[in-house]
């Protein structure tokens, strides 16, 4: 009898993840828990309160972390010759990107945005338009996850009168920057006198608008540089938000 043996030892399997996928369902998930929250008040109660502030807020958080996952993803696929998901790019500005983000430390450390700025420059493309109503959103979205994630509690005097109480800082600035977009329906939680951030627009419009922007955005990001087939090419047409 002969034996037979198997090259099991010389096998390798390689496996990649792109969490950016996983934040984009994430994300949805929490701004449609926020919307059934809402649909379903009927009188403040505590607990869901604060259920529908969480999902709020990880909605948020998780679109934020797709756009700057992504963006990580992208420049490691490059530095790392991974290329099914750069189709559209040529060899040399692949070739490019990945030298910037191995001998440049200031390109990693840069912000989200200053990142996909950087990533058009390197591949002899016009910066993105920052001022497109997507770009808008999710800048809008990057200060509230900022503010939420290192938060600094302020008290806030409430006018007797029903007129808005004094705000400083971040607070202050983002709730100016979410009046100045299209209104949002504020969040049944929250009385007419609290301030628009961190109460009133804190709400399943201001996670739906977030992730929207999110979405509008990586997908003009991937149109401008020609890429054809993005690790988040289909995730958001089957991530819903209500």
């Amino acid at each position: 009898m002969n034996a037979h043996s198997w090259p099991t030892d010389s096998l390798l399997l390689s496996m990649r993840t792109y969490y950016s996928i996983n934040f984009i369902a994430a994300a949805a998930h929490e701004a449609s828990s926020a919307a059934r929250i809402e649909a379903a008040y009927d009188g403040f109660d505590a607990d869901k309160a604060l259920l529908h502030k969480g999902a709020v807020a990880a909605s948020i958080f998780m679109s934020i972390a797709a756009v700057e996952a992504y963006i990580n993803e992208f420049f490691s696929d490059c530095a790392d010759a991974h290329t099914p998901h750069l189709a559209g790019l040529g060899r040399h500005a692949i070739d490019r990107l990945a030298r910037a983000w191995t001998s440049a430390a200031v390109v990693e450390k840069a912000s989200i945005l200053e990142k996909y700025q950087l990533a058009c420059l390197l591949v002899d493309k016009e910066p993105m338009d920052l001022g497109a109503p997507a770009a808008q959103d999710l800048a809008i979205g990057i200060e509230i996850r900022n503010a939420l994630m290192h938060f600094k509690p302020q008290s806030v005097d409430l006018p007797m009168d029903g007129t808005p109480g004094t705000l400083e800082g971040s607070w202050r600035r983002i709730g100016l920057k979410l009046k100045s977009r299209p209104p949002l329906k504020p969040s049944p939680y929250a009385s007419q006198g609290m301030p628009e951030f961190p109460h009133r627009m804190l709400a399943h419009e201001c996670a739906e608008r977030t992730f929207n922007g999110a979405q509008s955005f990586l997908q003009a990001y991937a149109n401008h540089l020609g890429l054809t087939a993005p690790p988040f090419l289909h995730i958001f047409s089957v991530s819903k938000t209500r």
